[in-house]
């Protein structure tokens, strides 16, 4: 039995929430989450572990899943419990301009101020690198460029190239 686990990482802004509600209302052979969901207490790698675990049994039972997260920081999924079980581990990569994505976390407001915002902003030049760089290369997806319509139906896409 074939077991692929599908991850879409990405910077805070960069879409990855509201991704993962479209994604799941046109993948519904898919089990689709948001990772953000179930931390407590910003016990991320807890929360790692959990979802992997879940993805798991999801697969045994014939469901490939694609999780929405920032990896691998602060979700290292390379030393959760579970990976091992999985075949195949696909990434995908979304992206935003540094205006755009500075624009989406004003927009939340909350923690968000302009020097983390900043932060954010050279994390994701180095992830966006690191992507590019990796071998293989980590499709990126710049979800500035795109609407919400098309950049989902690109993942959707991506998704079924790899099943």
């Amino acid at each position: 039995m074939e077991m692929p686990l599908f991850i879409v990482s990405g910077c805070s802004g960069s879409g990855k929430s509201i991704m993962a509600e479209e994604v799941g209302k046109i993948m519904r052979d898919y089990a689709v989450f948001d990772m953000d969901i179930i931390v407590n207490r910003n016990d991320y790698q807890t929360a790692c572990n959990n979802w992997l675990r879940i993805a798991l049994f999801l697969s045994i039972s014939g469901h490939s899943t694609i999780l929405f997260g920032h990896i691998p920081d602060p979700y290292n999924i390379h030393i959760c419990n579970y990976i091992h079980f999985f075949d195949h581990i696909y990434y995908l990569h979304l992206h935003c301009d540094n205006a755009d994505r500075t624009e989406r976390l004003l927009a939340r407001g909350g923690v968000w101020t302009l020097e983390l915002i900043q932060h954010e902003n050279r994390l994701a030049d180095l992830l966006i690198n690191r992507a590019q760089n990796s071998n293989p290369a980590i499709p990126v997806i710049n979800t500035s460029k795109l609407t919400v319509s098309e950049t989902a139906r690109e993942i959707k896409r991506w998704v079924l190239s790899h099943s």
